[in-house]
């Protein structure tokens, strides 16, 4: 196949050149260039290399740290991240996508130019620090999914306008990587901050996916949910009991006052039964406040447990 093109010469167009596709490469007046393959999230092609430009010589460790981690990282964690049905594969001499490390502080950035190829920026640290290997990846997921999502109806800015859920990626994938900035959770006991990294259906769909997997439940963020829903229901519950023991208490307070205003010297008979009558009552209003403060214990028992428990579960990759 030949394409021809014309340009202008003199006012005239005379000059015709033709350009000839050999094999993976173009010839044009002698030289041949490398045609980059198409992208394409089925079989994506990246390169991974440090950003040439200016260099933080603190972070310059940081960065070659971070290229090992997305080149031996990255293409499994795009396979996970289109639920399977994606592959990447690193070709450093010839990508569909550069993505560049710099050595610096900076917001990560995605460029795609006609007759370019897509360039994704990654800086080694950010606003608030340095990147973790797990932040890098799912950075870098978010910005490789820009070339095909978001714009047209219900974007906003390159990201959905709205977050939606699939109602089964609970968890940090909920809402999928395109709904904004990414938010990380650091575990409960220390450590690396846990980061989403999967794409949500409808951005799946935008790179031309079809028979998309359902999302399935993870097991881990189902019981951390489950537990987070009871320590909430058993504080709530405990609130209720703790209102009904102080206003019991009130209770018992008023009644002892009203017996102890009573002087049972003299007192006639039909006084002295309302005194008896008042003292059963009151004897009712110990035991149901006991009752109550039996409750109220055992309700903070099981509500400590499972506060202990959530606070030992990490948060859900």
């Amino acid at each position: 196949m030949a394409l021809v093109y014309s340009c202008t010469i003199e006012r005239r167009w005379v000059v015709w050149i033709l350009i000839l596709f050999v094999g993976a490469g173009v010839v044009l007046g002698g030289l041949r260039r490398v045609l980059p393959p198409p992208v394409s999230a089925a079989d994506l092609v990246v390169s991974v290399v440090p950003e040439p430009g200016p260099s933080d010589p603190k972070l310059v460790g940081l960065r070659d740290s971070l290229i090992s981690h997305l080149v031996a990282n990255l293409p499994a964690a795009w396979s996970k991240a289109t639920r399977g049905l994606g592959a990447l594969r690193i070709d450093q001499d010839n990508p569909a996508v550069v993505i560049r490390v710099a050595a610096a502080v900076g917001t990560p950035s995605f460029t795609s130019a006609r007759f370019q190829r897509d360039e994704v920026l990654i800086f080694a640290a950010d606003g608030v620090g340095a990147l973790t290997p797990r932040d890098t990846i799912s950075i870098t997921l978010q910005q490789l999914g820009y070339h095909w999502c978001c714009t047209g109806e219900g974007t906003l800015n390159g990201r959905w306008a709205t977050p939606i859920s699939e109602g089964a990626l609970v968890g940090l994938n909920e809402f999928g990587l395109m709904s904004g900035p990414l938010k990380c959770v650091a575990p409960r006991g220390g450590g690396e901050p846990l980061c989403p990294n999967v794409f949500s259906e409808r951005e799946l769909a935008t790179m031309g996916f079809t028979g998309i997997p359902k999302a399935t439940p993870n097991p881990c963020a189902v019981q951390t949910t489950e537990l987070e829903a009871q320590v909430a229901s058993t504080k709530e519950s405990l609130s209720a009991i703790e209102q009904r023991v102080k206003s019991m208490a009130d209770r018992v307070i008023e009644a002892e006052r009203v017996i102890r205003s009573i002087t049972l010297v003299g007192l006639p008979e039909e006084e002295y039964q309302r005194y008896l009558r008042l003292v059963d009552g009151y004897n009712d209003l110990v035991r149901e406040q006991n009752a109550l403060i039996s409750a109220q214990v055992a309700q903070a028992t099981a509500h400590k447990a499972l506060v202990v428990r959530l606070a030992a579960t990490q948060p859900c990759p």
